[in-house]
C-alpha cells in the first residue's frame, strides 16, 4: 500500500516537473490541487507549511516545495521528489541549448525580429 501511494507520488511530482517548466510562482495553486485536493498526499496544513518553508528559502519554489511534501515520505522521497520536479526542465534546457548549436546565423537573426517585438 505505501509503496503505491509512493508511486503515485512521484508520479504526480514527474507530471507538475513536465507541466511546469519556467512555473515559479504560478505552480503553488496546480501543486495544492495535485497533492492535496486530487489525491490528498499531504494535508493542506502540511502543504501549507511546504510552502511557507520554500518561500523563504533561496531555489526554485517548485521544486523546494516538492521537498517539503516528499519529506512526509522520509529522506529519499524527498530528494526523488525534488529530482522528478527539476529534471525535465533541465532535460528541456539542455535540449534546447544543444538544438540552438545547429541553427545558423541566417536563422539567428530571423528568429530576433520576433524577440525585438517583446
Amino acid at each position: 500500500m505505501r509503496g503505491t501511494r509512493i508511486r503515485g507520488l512521484m508520479q504526480a511530482m514527474l507530471r507538475v516537473g513536465v507541466i511546469g517548466f519556467g512555473g515559479g510562482n504560478a505552480l503553488i495553486p496546480v501543486m495544492e490541487k495535485e497533492f492535496v485536493t486530487k489525491k490528498p498526499y499531504v494535508t493542506k496544513e502540511e502543504y501549507d507549511e511546504a510552502v511557507l518553508a520554500a518561500s523563504i528559502t533561496p531555489g526554485a519554489l517548485p521544486v523546494e516545495i516538492a521537498c517539503g511534501i516528499g519529506r512526509k515520505y522520509g529522506r529519499a522521497c524527498m530528494l526523488l521528489a525534488a529530482s522528478l520536479v527539476a529534471l525535465p526542465g533541465a532535460v528541456a534546457t539542455v535540449a534546447l541549448l544543444a538544438m540552438m548549436e545547429h541553427i545558423d546565423e541566417q536563422t539567428i537573426r530571423w528568429l530576433s525580429v520576433f524577440t525585438k517585438a517583446v
